[in-house]
């Protein structure tokens, strides 16, 4: 276990607001920024950022302190033990919205089951005398939800040097059809950061074809919406697999019966 005290936790903001808003602030019809909005995510147009002041009046209920951990396994390596390949995928959801229990069984049981998969592979390996040459550490961070508090307290506090670590591996979720893309059946999107120096050719290679060929792989730049942000900012390279976001995420409908159980096999 990995215990995430709250005050030992550097104090992180998050702030949720919905595309319908931003379509206001920029003057733009809910249609129009959604066009725009996938053009960036394709990248057929460019990000920019802007300088500008935001006054913004906030309320908060204080909870009081809540112990909570991150759960970490790990395997060593052989020939480069001293260098860490860490696997990200977080187990808790949002849990109630009062009476109502929010399953999340997309987002994101459906890591969580593909970290536990993977983990399986690497001791049946172990067990028959095949070691991977890099040490291996398998982390299922807490409170992604609330702003990736439990993976940016394990980057302030880590279990191994954070300059011994050459990638994170973040899975977050891996379900259900993108709702923001309904043109894509059957598909995962790959996120690598932009300091990986990583080929996203010959990633699209091995994997789409070699592993999981009935998968259509979409390869991309930079994910922000997940715990893999929090290595990024330490410069450390990340890759994020993902099939998109379901409009059933964060709600009640995010349930078993729900999930499209084809779309997690890029886990093998």
């Amino acid at each position: 276990m990995h215990k995430t005290p709250a005050q030992g936790v550097s104090f992180h903001r998050k702030i949720d607001i919905a595309p319908s808003a931003v379509a206001k602030l920029f003057g733009m019809s809910p249609d129009e920024f959604k066009s725009v909005s996938n053009d960036i995510k394709d990248g057929r147009k460019r990000e920019k950022t802007y300088k500008t002041k935001l006054l913004m009046k906030t309320s908060y209920k204080k909870h009081g302190i809540v112990p909570t951990e991150n759960v970490l396994g790990y395997i060593e390596g052989t020939a480069k033990k001293d260098e860490f390949i860490i696997l990200t995928a977080h187990y808790d959801g949002r849990g109630k919205n009062g009476d109502v229990v929010l399953n999340g069984a997309n987002d994101n049981a459906t890591g969580v089951a593909a970290i536990i998969e993977i983990a399986e592979a690497f001791s049946i390996a172990l067990d028959n005398g095949h070691l991977p040459r890099r040490s291996i550490i398998f982390m299922m961070p807490v409170a992604e939800e609330l702003g990736g508090i439990g993976s940016l307290y394990y980057v302030e506090n880590p279990a191994v040097p954070l300059k011994n670590t050459i990638v994170d591996i973040n899975m977050d979720p891996l379900g259900r059809e993108d709702t923001e893309r309904p043109d894509l059946k059957n598909h995962v999107h790959i996120y690598c950061s932009k300091n990986g120096g990583v080929d996203l050719n010959d990633i699209r290679t091995k994997v789409g074809k070699e592993f999981v060929s009935s998968l259509r792989i979409e390869i991309k730049k930079s994910y922000k919406g997940s715990d893999n942000v929090m290595f990024e900012m330490r410069g450390i390279p990340a890759i994020a697999f993902t099939t998109g976001q379901s409009k059933d995420n964060h709600g009640p409908g995010d349930d078993p019966d729900r999930v499209e159980y084809k779309n997690s096999k890029i886990s093998q």
